[in-house]
């Protein structure tokens, strides 16, 4: 499949000049302009180089933990299934990765506290190969 890194790096200017701080928070879930990445990246789809992605970490106003989002049914340590507005989704947990907040423009919804857990006690079995103690996730 041929890449489109021309069209994704003018929209990608274009996001970077019209930059609006949003109010977003943890357990949110937002389309976000993914871009046209490289090797096995995660890919936006459409016009907007656009997919679902999970907010797990608020680091701040403009930067966030996040783990993006598909409609193919994954199974394994890398993925977990979770329900977004009567749609099942897959989390992709294997692309756990710092996000910038500009590149989020449109809430789809808000994942239960349940389902955030089990996202959160999978991500930490995956990052670190045992359950920790510790803040950086809720206790799940």
């Amino acid at each position: 499949m041929e890449k489109r890194f021309d069209e994704w790096n003018e929209l990608k200017k274009k996001i970077n000049l019209n930059s609006k701080l949003i109010t977003y928070h943890e357990r949110d879930i937002w389309w976000y302009a993914a871009g046209e990445n490289i090797g096995s990246e995660i890919n936006g789809k459409g016009r907007r180089f656009s997919r679902p992605i999970l907010v797990v970490r608020k680091y701040g106003a403009t930067t966030f933990l996040g783990v993006p989002l598909s409609t193919k049914n994954l199974s394994g340590p890398w993925y977990s299934i979770i329900n977004v507005n009567n749609v099942t989704r897959c989390a992709l947990l294997s692309q756990v990765s710092s996000y910038s907040a500009f590149r989020l423009y449109n809430k789809i919804d808000r994942l239960s506290e349940t389902e955030f857990k089990n996202i959160c006690h999978k991500l930490k079995i995956l990052l670190f190969k045992e359950k920790p103690s510790g803040h950086f996730f809720p206790e799940g």
